[in-house]
């Protein structure tokens, strides 16, 4: 339902990442939510396989959204085709959830946010026309 959010609004295919950082950033921080695909990750194994294979297609739709948004920010010229959408989505994916994950650890939720934020602004930044 939350890409379905991003997806409605009239926003540029870069506008939607920035959308989705911001409530990453919010769930984790200001909610104290964490992202089920991660939060289980360590587990899989352990977990039922239906369990499993449910978190394996939420990871997956999420990638794929992602790898989308990327394409049609390349294609509107607001993102430099460094990569193929798919290998730039997967960086992506992967700096977010490691940013969340270590800001997580920081000293409070202002500094964690913080080192979020500066972390994806550098990753992104990099991809800019």
């Amino acid at each position: 339902q939350g890409f379905e959010h991003f997806d409605a609004s009239n926003q540029s295919p870069l506008e939607k990442l920035n959308h989705y950082l911001a409530t990453a950033a919010r769930h984790t921080f200001n909610e104290q939510k964490i992202c089920p695909v991660s939060a289980l990750n360590s587990e899989l194994v352990r977990l039922p396989e239906a369990m499993q294979q449910r978190l394996a297609e939420l990871a997956t739709f999420e990638l794929n959204w992602i790898e989308q948004v990327i394409a049609d920010a390349q294609q509107a010229g607001e993102l430099k085709p460094i990569a193929s959408p798919q290998q730039m989505a997967q960086l992506f994916i992967h700096s977010c959830k490691g940013a969340l994950y270590y800001g997580r650890l920081q000293s409070d939720v202002a500094t964690g946010k913080q080192y979020f934020q500066h972390s994806m602004e550098l990753l992104v930044n990099q991809w800019r026309d």
